[in-house]
């Protein structure tokens, strides 16, 4: 089974680099995720998580949802194309 065949043909939820934490956060619920790729241009930079989030938060107050996407994400992402296996991925 192939990746494409789990995503379909689906939109998926990205965040730029330079978006601030607040965008993230309620992106995060609009779509009902987890996780966003982060984008620069559109080379897939990072990922942000849910837990990115809380944590930078909990570490600088109300403030940190001002803080910009790429400050808190998990770099490098690991990326893979639609083609490649899902047991590879």
């Amino acid at each position: 089974m192939k990746i494409r065949s789990l995503i379909g043909n689906r939109k998926l939820a990205t965040i730029r680099a330079e978006d601030d934490l607040a965008l993230a956060s309620q992106m995060m619920l609009w779509w009902g995720v987890r996780h966003l790729p982060v984008l620069r241009g559109t080379r897939v930079v990072g990922v942000l998580s849910e837990r990115d989030v809380l944590a930078r938060v909990a570490s600088a107050g109300g403030r940190g949802l001002r803080e910009r996407v790429d400050s808190s994400m998990t770099r490098p992402a690991t990326v893979v194309g639609p083609g490649t296996d899902v047991g590879e991925a």
